[in-house]
């Protein structure tokens, strides 16, 4: 998409729903990750996921994920997670946002069917609290973005984010979060960075609700036995 397919014209967009379902014909996937997601015209993202979720129930698969890589604050991202939401659409506290189902009707964007991400690929603004939580220093913020506690952070996102399954139609947080990645700073590279690392793995892993996402070279997964060698 970066690379200015066009993808707001109706006779690429199509083209791109049909590719995208060839391929899981043919993989068999049961998901895609959207890199720089939101370089995408939101509402064809939109279509576009509906198109590859209708598509993937015809081969059997009822729980697609279609997860994005979203570096922006909370505020933008927002309008690209599940059906959209602007800062004047947000309930009133997290009760009200987790009693929202597909079904409901207010504090939405697009129409119901057109979620465009599930969740966050190695959520940025979790990340960029983690950074500074352990110690780094520079410019580590983005505009209207989470608050950097833990908890006001979460409480944030229930209430800013569309967390609502678009393939079951009830709540399933599922943000993705990580301490490195394939592009971001690797923690073992500084004095007590594995330790570093490990505490951050613990916060994304047993104090934020959602998937954590943990990068080992391969030469170690191999040699924890995680793979046959």
């Amino acid at each position: 998409m970066q690379d200015r397919l066009r993808e707001w014209k109706p006779s690429v967009a199509r083209r791109i729903e049909h590719f995208a379902c060839i391929t899981i014909a043919m993989l068999d996937i049961d998901g895609f990750r959207i890199d720089k997601a939101t370089q995408i015209t939101v509402d064809m993202l939109g279509d576009w996921s509906d198109s590859v979720r209708q598509c993937a129930r015809k081969f059997g698969k009822k729980n697609f994920f279609i997860p994005g890589e979203i570096t922006g604050g909370d505020t933008f991202g927002s309008i690209y997670l599940g059906r959209g939401r602007q800062p004047s659409m947000r309930p009133t506290d997290v009760k009200g946002a987790f009693s929202l189902t597909s079904n409901s009707d207010k504090y939405f964007i697009r129409e119901k069917g057109k979620n465009a991400l599930d969740a966050g690929a190695f959520h940025y603004s979790v990340y960029r609290s983690l950074t500074r939580f352990m110690g780094m220093d520079g410019n580590l913020t983005a505009g209207f973005d989470t608050p950097g506690n833990w908890v006001d952070m979460w409480n944030t996102m229930a209430v800013s984010n569309d967390l609502v399954n678009a393939n079951t139609g009830q709540l399933d947080p599922r943000h993705m979060y990580g301490v490195t990645n394939q592009d971001v700073f690797r923690w073992p590279a500084i004095k007590d960075g594995e330790k570093k690392m490990l505490l951050g793995l613990f916060i994304t892993t047993l104090v934020m609700p959602g998937i954590p996402k943990v990068r080992l070279p391969w030469e170690r997964v191999i040699s924890y036995g995680l793979i046959g060698r």
